[in-house]
């Protein structure tokens, strides 16, 4: 079965003009008898039989509006007219240009054969309204039954030819697109090899740098711990003593921590956690290390936020405990603030809790840009201290609660680490907050 579009649009103010067009194009008995000698005038010895000529589909429209309607409607339909005739004079509606140049915003691409015998329009005229076009031809009244058929024929076979040269260039392009991808397939195929293959030389350099960083800070701490033991002769160097013990315990929790998370045996007990008493019990903690330092340590509650979240209460205090203990650990003027803010989410079940810990401190230089999340990024040597593996650890945690952890570099000094929260929403529970600052 052909494929081909004989679709045809008749537009005409004369019921008489539709009735003489449909027995022309829809092949009626009735107006086999008149064109056949037409027929064999035209084509000779060798006229075609009625079943070789092609039978045409004609919609009838009597105004210019009823036309174009008809066209949108074909071509919201999938189903658009191969062609049109369209009458000049069609009182009291638009006149055939008004109504061609409708047609042709709808549809750019369609052919049509303007039918007059007045002269309203000369020819020039016709060009000035409607311009220069291929798309158009002019049909003189009276109109020769074989003419009108052939004009159909010619025009719709141009369509269909054209159609059948885009659809078979689209399926070049297309062939020819496949052949591309297929090419570059390959070629990403063996750029992720050569990139696999970096990627784990680069993890087995990274394996190694761990290895000699963990070691020079065991030892670090274990050396300090064992000199002031030999040394001591009075109760106050205790406190060193004590604070390497507990540099030593808390790089190897947070080592066995590491592990866990690799080895996946790490899990998240999720329940009823208080947010905002759990960040007040972190700050109360660090309390004592930022008056040493002579930095003020600051909670700050803008707005409201639910009582109680449900989440990891261990796990939040464990990743806020770090980013507090790293702003303080380098700030050595000002002080560090603890802000908590609430987003609420398309999901009524859940909203997003986010904390940033804000200090006023050295900031991070540009070569750790990008790094500061891998374990003993900027690490030097023995007796300096890089961000170890407190962040790395604190940047896996928050992705398993459903957060992360971003840093952003004030433009004045000093750096804010935003740390993000997915909780889940307990019906019931009041709200807290509104106050701008608590100290601790």
């Amino acid at each position: 079965m052909s494929s081909d579009n004989r679709r045809i649009l008749l537009v005409d103010d004369s019921p008489s003009i539709h009735e003489d067009f449909r027995k022309i194009l829809e092949g009626d008995n009735s107006s086999k008898a008149e064109l056949g000698d037409a027929k064999a005038a035209f084509f000779g010895e060798e006229s075609p039989t009625d079943d070789d000529l092609p039978t045409f589909e004609l919609d009838s429209a009597h105004q210019g509006q009823e036309g174009l309607e008809m066209l949108e409607t074909a071509i919201e339909e999938g189903r658009p007219y191969a062609m049109a005739f369209v009458d000049v004079r069609m009182p009291p509606g638009w006149d055939g240009i008004q109504t061609i140049k409708h047609m042709w915003e709808a549809a750019p691409e369609l052919h049509v054969v303007i039918c007059t015998a007045y002269s309203d329009y000369s020819w020039d005229q016709t060009i000035r309204e409607l311009g220069q076009s291929e798309r158009l031809l002019i049909l003189k009244k009276p109109f020769d039954a074989v003419e009108i058929r052939q004009l159909a024929h010619a025009l719709t076979d141009k369509v269909n030819s054209s159609n059948r040269e885009r659809l078979l260039m689209a399926e070049l392009k297309q062939a020819e697109a496949e052949a591309r991808s297929y090419a570059a397939s390959v070629e990403t195929m063996n750029q992720a090899l050569k990139t696999a293959k970096a990627t784990a030389d680069k993890a087995s350099e990274m394996k190694s740098e761990f290895l000699l960083h963990l070691s020079q800070q065991v030892n670090t701490n274990l050396t300090t711990i064992l000199a002031r033991v030999d040394q001591l002769e009075a109760i106050e160097g205790l406190d060193v003593v004590l604070d390497s013990s507990r540099q030593l315990m808390r790089a190897l929790s947070e080592i066995f921590d590491i592990t866990q998370i690799e080895s996946g045996n790490i899990e998240i007990d999720s329940g009823p956690c208080k947010i905002f008493e759990v960040v007040q019990e972190v700050v109360l903690v660090h309390a004592e290390q930022a008056r040493v330092k002579g930095l003020w340590l600051e909670v700050g509650l803008p707005e409201a936020i639910p009582e109680i979240v449900e989440t990891d209460e261990q796990r939040f205090r464990q990743v806020l405990s770090e980013l507090v203990e790293n702003a303080l650990h380098n700030t050595s003027t000002g002080g560090v603030q603890v802000t908590v803010t609430m987003t609420p989410t398309n999901d009524w079940q859940h909203s997003i809790i986010c904390c940033d810990v804000i200090d006023t401190g050295r900031g991070v230089p540009d070569e750790m840009h990008g790094k500061l999340f891998e374990p003993f990024a900027g690490a030097g040597k023995i007796g300096t201290r890089g961000p170890g593996l407190g962040l790395a650890l604190a940047k896996q945690i928050a992705r398993m609660l459903g957060g992360d952890i971003v840093h952003e570099h004030n433009t004045d000094r000093g750096s804010t680490f935003h740390l993000t929260l997915h909780v889940g929403n307990m019906s019931g529970v009041r709200m807290v907050g509104g106050q701008d600052r608590s100290d601790p």
